[in-house]
């Protein structure tokens, strides 16, 4: 992932420079237009993909959360220390792993 930001921040400027200097600066923000376009119908595609697989939106782990606390009577989420002893005492997994 970092090299793909260096090489970027490298090329980038090339090329606007070019782009701008020949056809001129409308076809370089139609060019971005284009490659935003395609990134956002990609993250689409991955994202539903990612949801569909999983079942939803809601992560795994934070469902386990919630069903622990549910029960174990657990009314403060902000202290989950309990939850965890007491799933460990009991055998099970420990939350969110």
């Amino acid at each position: 992932m970092g090299m793909s930001w260096a090489v970027a921040g490298f090329v980038a400027p090339i090329l606007a420079g070019w782009v701008v200097d020949g056809p001129g600066p409308d076809v370089l923000w139609m060019g971005c237009a284009v490659v935003g376009a395609v990134a956002a119908v990609g993250y689409s595609l991955l994202l539903r993909r990612a949801l569909a697989e999983t079942g939803g939106p809601v992560e795994p782990s934070v469902t386990k959360v919630v069903e622990v606390a549910k029960a174990t009577d657990v009314t403060d989420m902000t202290d989950m220390t309990d939850v965890h002893d007491k799933e460990t005492e009991q055998g099970a997994a420990p939350v969110g792993g």
